[in-house]
This record gives structure tokens, sequence and C-alpha cells, in this order.
């Protein structure tokens, strides 16, 4: 909520293949800077927020790789960021 900066919106969707329900989390927010972006999994890395912690989306992948998933993250600025789940069936 906090990249929509006022108004606007954020997408689910869950869908799936043989071995993964697939959920994916879309908004049309400011985006995320491309050199950002191969940082933001990294524990301790936290942008543009002054009292982040680098932890939420470091523990989100450390989470979805003990269960054998993937989360990706895709953005362009100005324009929004996607976030894809891939949860394994068992």
């Amino acid at each position: 909520m906090e990249a929509l900066e006022g108004r606007g919106h954020v997408f689910i969707k869950l869908d799936g293949d043989q071995n993964h329900a697939i959920l994916t989390i879309a908004d049309n927010g400011k985006g995320i800077d491309p050199k950002v972006l191969p940082n933001l999994m990294k524990e301790g890395a936290s942008f543009g927020k002054p009292d982040g912690n680098g932890l939420g989306l470091y523990h989100a992948k450390k989470t979805m790789d003990s269960m054998g998933g993937t989360i990706e993250i895709g953005s362009v600025k100005g324009r929004g960021t996607v976030v894809k789940l891939h949860v394994p069936f068992s």
C-alpha cells in the first residue's frame, strides 16, 4: 500500500500448474528502481523505508526456499510491481 502513494490498485490472482499453486500480487504503484531489484531479498537490505530492517522479503524468500518454492519480483519504475509465489503442492 505504501508504494501506491495515494489511490491505486492491487491485483491478486491464484493460478496453478501441475506442481505449484501460483499466487500473483501486482500493483500499479511507483515501481522499484532497477538498481534495487537484485538486492531486495538479501538479509538486512531495506530501501526507502526509514524504519525498515530488511527482513520481510528476506524471510519470505527463505520460507519459499525451504518449501521448494520460488518467489519472483518484477517491476517497472513508474508503472508498478508484480510478485509471484510458486508454492509446491506437496
